[in-house]
C-alpha cells in the first residue's frame, strides 16, 4: 500500500527516488536524517515504531484509501474489522509520509540516493510519541 500511495502522490518511482535515500528511506535507519526528504522517512519510521508499541503491525495491517484531488482519505474496510484501528493508523502514517515527500520535493538531493549507511554515524534521534490522528 505505502509504495503505491507514494507513487500516486509524488508521481515518482519509489525504488529509484526513495529506496536507499539518505539514512532512513528504505529498510532500517540510523544516524541523523540528512535532509527534509530523509526526515520524512525518519518520521515514518517513528510513526510505525509507535504503532508497534501500541500492539499494531503496520507492515502487515492492510488498509484501504482513496486519493481525491491529491488528498488521501484513509478508510476502514469491513473485512478488516478486527484490525481496523491499527490499519487506519498505518494508513495515516503512510499518508503523512507520502504528503511529506511531495511537500519536500524541491529540496530532494539526488546525491543522497543509495546513500552508504556507513556514513550515518551520528547519534540516532529519539522518536517521540506520534500525534493522535
Amino acid at each position: 500500500n505505502f509504495k503505491l500511495m507514494i507513487q500516486r502522490i509524488t508521481q515518482k518511482n519509489v525504488l529509484i527516488y526513495f529506496n536507499g535515500y539518505g539514512c532512513y528511506c528504505g529498510k532500517g535507519g540510523r544516524g541523523k536524517p540528512r535532509d527534509p526528504t530523509d526526515t520524512c522517512c525518519y518520521n515514518h519510521d517513528c510513526c510505525y515504531e509507535n504503532l508497534h508499541y501500541q500492539g499494531c503491525h503496520p507492515y502487515i495491517d492492510h488498509y484501504r484509501y482513496l486519493i481525491i484531488n491529491n488528498k488521501v482519505h484513509c478508510s476502514e474496510g469491513v473485512e478488516y474489522k478486527n484490525r481496523s484501528v491499527c490499519a487506519t493508523l498505518a494508513c495515516e502514517c503512510d499518508k503523512h509520509a507520502s504528503l511529506c515527500f511531495k511537500r519536500e520535493a524541491p529540496t530532494y538531493n539526488r546525491k543522497l540516493r543509495h546513500f552508504p549507511v556507513v556514513m550515518c554515524k551520528e547519534m540516532t534521534p529519539k522518536c517521540f510519541p506520534s500525534p493522535k490522528f
